[in-house]
């Protein structure tokens, strides 16, 4: 029996990838959205995705056992409260996330993992002959998605780090690769003193002014576009959220001297960063999965 047992772990394991996609599927017909007033049947909401009814259905029921939905009736589906999530624009959303990590720009990266491990070569440049970062330069549309998805992920900590640490101490923290400001206009709501500056590319701060106005910060932050090898602005703090972990060693002490030079004797930069264990815990743990492998096949 716990031969059985493994086989059907293993067999779990290595199919992972097919709930992957319904979930990939079901973001980007905004299945979530369309259940979001209520319960539809299968019919309707073929019509409103230009979906086979048939093969949709199958969709539908896939997703159900994966509990995003709840079948009501043979045709009949609803939102389960994990689906909630993929919902575009609301609080606690992934959908983004879910955009960004399962598109095929991404999934194509990750079918080369094994060269990846022989070589230590990054898979995302192998495959699209450039680094993830000068992809998304080249496609603007897969850099929104890109700049969403770490908004919501921004978000999960932006309470947290705001009560865990005290920045009354500063009198202006620029927050490097800030995105749309989430993190940084939690920050600053925070602390009322606190001025800051919100630092990345021009798209990367594209939707910033919203997300600083609906903070109610837009007076006590400035937006600044530019390259964090190049130069940063200078402030008493420099916040960096999930963005040395993107670099090698050798580009990651560049950015952090770059830091250096633009903050005062008695400055500081905050990391914000996944610390992976050594060792690996007991019990699955898909997260640690991701965390250990996503650097070397999508950043290097």
């Amino acid at each position: 029996m716990a031969h059985k047992a493994a086989m059907a772990g293993i067999m779990n394991v290595a199919l992972g990838h097919m709930a992957s996609q319904a979930l990939y599927v079901a973001a980007r017909m905004k299945l979530a959205d369309r259940l979001a007033d209520g319960p539809a049947e299968t019919g309707q909401l073929a019509s409103e995705c230009a979906a086979d009814p048939a093969l949709l259905g199958r969709l539908l029921r896939a997703l159900a056992a994966a509990e995003v939905l709840e079948q009501r009736g043979p045709e009949l589906f609803a939102l389960a409260p994990m689906g909630h999530a993929l919902r575009d624009g609301v609080p606690n959303s992934a959908r983004n996330f879910v955009l960004t990590y399962l598109s095929p720009p991404v999934w194509n990266a990750w079918a080369d993992l094994e060269t990846t491990v022989r070589t230590g070569e990054t898979a995302f440049d192998r495959v699209h002959g450039m680094g993830a970062f000068d992809y998304c330069a080249a496609h603007p549309d897969v850099a929104a998605v890109f700049h969403r998805a770490m908004a919501e992920d921004a978000a999960q900590v932006a309470e947290v780090l705001a009560e865990e640490f005290d920045f009354s101490a500063f009198g202006t923290v620029a927050d490097i690769g800030g995105g749309n400001g989430t993190l940084l206009a939690a920050v600053l709501a925070a602390t009322p003193d606190l001025r800051g500056i919100l630092f990345d590319t021009e798209l990367g701060v594209a939707a910033a002014p919203d997300v600083l106005a609906g903070a109610g910060v837009s007076d006590r932050c400035e937006t600044v576009a530019g390259d964090f090898f190049a130069g940063v602005p200078r402030a008493d703090a420099h916040l960096l959220k999930s963005v040395v972990h993107d670099w090698d060693d050798d580009a990651a002490v560049r950015l952090l001297s770059t830091c250096r030079r633009s903050l005062p004797d008695t400055g500081r930069v905050l990391l914000v960063e996944r610390v992976l264990p050594v060792e690996a815990p007991a019990g699955p743990d898909p997260a640690l999965v991701r965390h250990q492998l996503a650097g070397p096949v999508i950043m290097g």
